[in-house]
């Protein structure tokens, strides 16, 4: 939706997501840090609208039906 986010690590972000990028990424279980990423985001239009922007267009590129079916048949094969 290009809303900016902030968002607690998870293992998968690996090579998807570039911390500062396209989110704010704070560790688990801290919400301290999580709680000064969303200031960060609330207090700073221009890094709002980067993450938007960056956010919307990484979903519009990697998350479509064609890029998802290319990584289905990429894992299929791996696996076959």
């Amino acid at each position: 939706y290009g809303m900016p986010l902030a968002a607690t690590y998870m293992p998968w972000f690996d090579g998807y997501f570039e911390n500062g990028r396209q989110l704010l990424i704070v560790p688990p279980r801290d919400p301290k840090a999580l709680s000064e990423a969303i200031r960060k985001i609330t207090g700073d239009a221009t890094l709002r609208r980067a993450l938007s922007k960056e956010g919307r267009q990484l979903i519009e590129t990697r998350c479509n039906s064609e890029a998802m079916g290319q990584k289905i048949a990429e894992f299929i094969l791996k696996i076959a």
